[in-house]
């Protein structure tokens, strides 16, 4: 029997989806409340995150530095021609 297996948690609540994610608690509820991402209250409890959601928004937006720095340029070259 392997006795090394490490099993990931499901859910976190917000401190741990913070810690884990590198956003504040305050960011984290806009983007509940601007339903980017679920949070879900069993009960009475605390507010739950599922951190595979959590994962996956996060991964959803890239940052692609040429693409950002192409645009930045467009901008540049259209105000100059103005």
């Amino acid at each position: 029997m392997n006795t090394n297996v490490v099993i990931k948690p499901k859910f976190g609540d917000l401190s741990d989806a913070a810690v884990r994610s590198g956003y504040k608690k305050r960011q984290l509820y806009q983007f509940i409340r601007e339903g980017k991402i679920r949070a879900y209250r069993p009960g009475s409890g605390k507010l739950l995150i599922d951190l595979d959601e959590l994962d996956a928004f996060i991964r959803s937006k890239p940052y692609d530095a040429k693409t950002r720095i192409d645009k930045i340029v467009d901008e540049v070259i259209r105000e100059v021609g103005k």
